[in-house]
Parts: C-alpha cells; structure tokens; sequence
C-alpha cells in the first residue's frame, strides 16, 4: 500500500510523464532484484526461525 501511494507521489512531483514512469520502473526493477537476492540467501535457521517446504517452490524460513 505504501508503494503504491510512493508512486502517485512520485508521479506527481516529475515534470512530465515519461519521467514519473522511468523513475516508477527503476523502482520495480530495483524492488524486483531485491526480492530475487532475499530468495536466494542463505539464511541461517536458527537465528530466524522454523523451517517449512512449500509446494511449489524453495525452502522457505518463516519469522
């Protein structure tokens, strides 16, 4: 939700509306890289909690 309210922000504040989207990408791409690094850490368990499998993808930790 906040991201979302980011970007109104953002949209309103550039010059024109190429801008606002550029910005508005980068931010994605950044966000989306990120979240790709946090998948693929490794994380030790026991610092963070138990361990569970999901079906459709990697081990997961859960806080």
């Amino acid at each position: 939700m906040y991201l979302i309210k980011y970007f109104y922000r953002l949209r309103d504040h550039c010059k024109n509306m190429e801008e606002g989207l550029t910005k508005a990408s980068n931010i994605v791409a950044h966000v989306t890289v990120l979240r790709s690094q946090m998948n693929n850490a490794v994380i030790p368990v026991k610092k963070l909690g138990r361990r569970t499998r999901r079906k459709d993808g990697p081990l997961q930790i859960l806080i």
